[in-house]
């Protein structure tokens, strides 16, 4: 981690209020031969974690504690900068690791510790994760077994969903068009030859994968059904010649987004495969999933 333009430090946390016999209130950095405090960050309470993460827009040092006031436990540091993360966490910060569990499309930062909520309330119960912005598209969500099992163990090629039942490893969902952009459009592959595809948009990231259908379903919160469509030759795309564009039919159905806006949607396709025996209920049904997109508009 580097501070200004000194180079490379080492950076020590804890519940100390001197370093190397100068004021350091929790938090100070080491250059190989003077220590030097750290103040604006976690000034009311002591450090207990600390890790390099970057999370799209360069390194930067992430510091948990127990600290209250402006950065609930959990704060960011460029070098000169503070920043908090969100609203934070209601309690302490124990432990920080990043990890990329295949699910987001980058590594991740997952934050540990004693608190009950984030973001204003939002139940947590020591363990959430912080999303790094990696790429404007991100697929993730794959049925590859990189992130859990398929409902009847029908495991897909990597980076696609769940196996069907035409075994074509899964269908993949991606997407084509520079973001952000109106003109974006969705195509899902290795569908069943002439599968009734549905293109669905979320506002939110489901913590964990649920079953769906032979599938899995990460897209979660606000859910629109954007456009129904029919594969040809296993292949399904969305918005099609007529059609609005993503922004604007999320928007006829009252979820408002732009191209530029920097909102992060999520979308998955699902489709029709109602070939008895493949994956029957209760762990199945007559459809499938594609991985997802996670795209910042």
């Amino acid at each position: 981690m580097r501070e200004g333009v000194a180079g490379p430090k080492l950076y020590v946390g804890g519940s100390f209020t001197s370093a190397g016999g100068a004021p350091a209130q929790y938090l100070a950095s080491w250059n190989g031969s003077v220590w030097s405090p750290v103040w604006g960050g976690l000034d009311n309470g002591s450090a207990s974690a600390l890790i390099v993460y970057d999370d799209g827009n360069g390194a930067a040092l992430y510091a948990g504690g127990n600290a209250a006031g402006t950065w609930h436990g959990i704060a960011r540091y460029d070098g000169s900068t503070w920043q908090s993360l969100g609203n934070g966490v209601n309690g302490p910060v124990w432990a920080l690791a990043a990890f990329d569990d295949g699910h987001t499309g980058g590594p991740d930062l997952f934050v540990s510790g004693t608190y009950s909520q984030y973001a204003d309330g939002v139940p947590a119960l020591g363990y959430v994760r912080w999303l790094g912005c990696h790429r404007a598209i991100d697929p993730m969500c794959f049925g590859d077994g990189s992130l859990v099992h398929c409902p009847c163990g029908n495991r897909g090629i990597g980076k696609h969903g769940c196996e069907n039942s035409a075994s074509t490893g899964g269908a993949r969902l991606y997407a084509s068009g520079a973001v952000p952009s109106s003109a974006l459009q969705l195509t899902s592959t290795a569908e069943l030859p002439t599968s009734l595809t549905i293109f669905l948009q979320g506002d939110a990231l489901n913590p964990f994968a649920l079953p769906f259908g032979d599938g899995i379903r990460c897209v979660g919160g606000n859910l629109k059904r954007l456009f129904t469509k029919n594969a040809l030759n296993g292949t399904a795309q969305a918005p099609q010649t007529g059609d609005p564009s993503i922004p604007a039919k999320s928007t006829s159905l009252g979820d408002s987004i732009s191209a530029g806006s920097g909102l992060i949607r999520y979308y998955q396709a699902y489709y029709r495969d109602g070939v008895a025996g493949f994956c029957d209920p209760p762990a199945g049904s007559s459809f499938n999933a594609s991985n997802e997109l996670r795209i910042v508009w």
